[in-house]
């Protein structure tokens, strides 16, 4: 694995928070050099959209080097936060040096927190995550408890999520449930539960285990239902998925709620519409066929197939984001380098608007602007970052690029705080 890149957008102050994640294994606290080095942005289309500067966008980059995957014997990583000025333009302004699969920040936008990759066997060695305060210029300072330790191996996918108050954090990781080597007999993804304190810091509570076997891709919460969602991926028997819905309690500890969906895909990622009405989870079907599998959400969090249970997307569906108005939504598609478009109906229902924006070779991460009226996509293959102002009618129109790295494997997550 060459590299993991995490794309975060904030307004400086916060606000609430959503998610969408990719489900591929990504890859100690700093404060200068960074191995997410900006060398400037140009336009490349239209205008794009305003957006205040006194919004951010952060990334984060590993680039591993090693005999075998599961061996990290040399890293060049670091965050990076950049200012996002008129028409999508990003300009760096501070970084942080971390061998980081991840950036995460909580619903009040004054924390955050990376795992961080240790170096060594991902077979023995644990991720832990660093913990940092969010400065009103958009940098990052430790915390008074800058890192904690979690079980999970380092160097698999973590994904963090937060209840809507920010009072709970949930991570999911895979651990080796067994002293044996790693097999799929051994692997077992869990889903740790942190009380976040007044400062930020996070404190374990509980966890929650996932059958053996298999890989949480995705985890998401519906803050108006306050539920979070697991998207499962089987190994056993491989490329069957499986989605667990859980409520919160008052305390933060997780409760299942009816029993699991399962469908025969290979699942990505969830997206949450932004009224909590609807939910959709990609999945690939083969190589060269994927559907967008379509959900209502009840009152408490539970979640039926529409109708007309899915819709098609591109090649490699990686990652969605739905616009704030819950009208579109986008789906980047990695082995068709492009961005399915739809419209959202008043019943959930997706509609694609027209053909597929084409896009920089291997797009790997999408977010939306916490101002809405744009979108941002990376490619793993360029290590470019493209904004594309959204249209009244939904539609793309791209506006800047900016270069972050340039590898050729990755793994991407991206959070959006407004």
């Amino acid at each position: 694995m060459a590299l993991s890149v995490s794309l975060i957008l904030t307004a400086c102050g916060g606000g609430g928070s959503s998610s969408s994640t990719t489900n591929t294994p990504s890859a100690n606290s700093g404060s200068t050099s960074s191995g997410a080095t900006s060398t400037g942005s140009t336009s490349t289309g239209s205008s794009g959209s305003s957006t205040s500067a006194s919004h951010f966008l952060y990334t984060t980059a590993m680039n591993r080097t090693g005999p075998t995957p599961d061996t990290i014997t040399g890293t060049t990583s670091g965050t990076t936060i950049y200012a996002i000025g008129a028409k999508g333009v990003l300009s760096s302004t501070s970084s942080v040096n971390v061998n980081a699969d991840g950036l995460y920040i909580d619903p009040t936008g004054k924390f955050a927190y990376i795992p961080v990759h240790n170096l060594g066997s991902t077979l023995t060695s644990n991720e832990t995550l660093n913990q940092y305060a969010v400065n009103a210029d958009g940098s990052l300072s430790p915390l008074s408890v800058p890192t904690i330790s979690t079980h999970f191996l380092s160097g698999w996918a973590i994904h963090i999520v937060f209840d809507p108050l920010g009072k709970f954090a949930y991570v999911t990781g895979t651990i080796n449930n067994s002293t044996d080597p790693l097999t799929l007999s051994n692997i077992r993804d869990v889903i740790e539960t942190y009380a976040v304190g007044s400062n930020g810091s996070l404190s374990l509570i509980s966890t929650t285990m996932e059958p053996h076997g298999t890989h949480v891709s995705d985890i998401a919460v519906n803050p108006i239902t306050n539920t979070v969602y697991t998207v499962r991926l089987n190994q056993t028997p491989y490329g069957t998925t499986t989605v667990n819905a859980y409520s919160i309690g008052s305390k933060g500890a997780l409760a299942a709620i009816g029993s699991p969906l399962t469908f025969n895909a290979s699942g990505r990622g969830i997206a949450i519409d932004p009224a909590g009405k609807f939910a959709y989870i990609i999945a690939d079907i083969t190589s060269s066929d994927s559907l967008v599998y379509e959900y209502t959400v009840a009152s408490n969090g539970a979640l039926t197939p529409m109708t007309t249970p899915s819709v098609s997307a591109g090649n490699i569906p990686m990652q969605m984001a739905i616009d704030p108005s819950g009208k579109y939504a986008y789906v980047i598609n990695l082995a068709s380098n492009n961005i399915s478009q739809f419209t959202i109906g008043a019943n959930g229902r997706l509609s694609p608007m027209a053909m597929p924006i084409v896009t920089a070779i291997e797009p790997n991460f999408i977010g939306l602007d916490p101002a809405g009226g744009s979108i941002y996509v990376g490619s793993v293959s360029t290590g470019n970052i493209t904004s594309y102002a959204i249209g009244s009618n939904g539609s793309l129109t791209v506006g800047a690029t900016t270069h972050i790295s340039n590898t050729t494997y990755g793994s991407v997550t991206f959070i959006t705080t407004h």
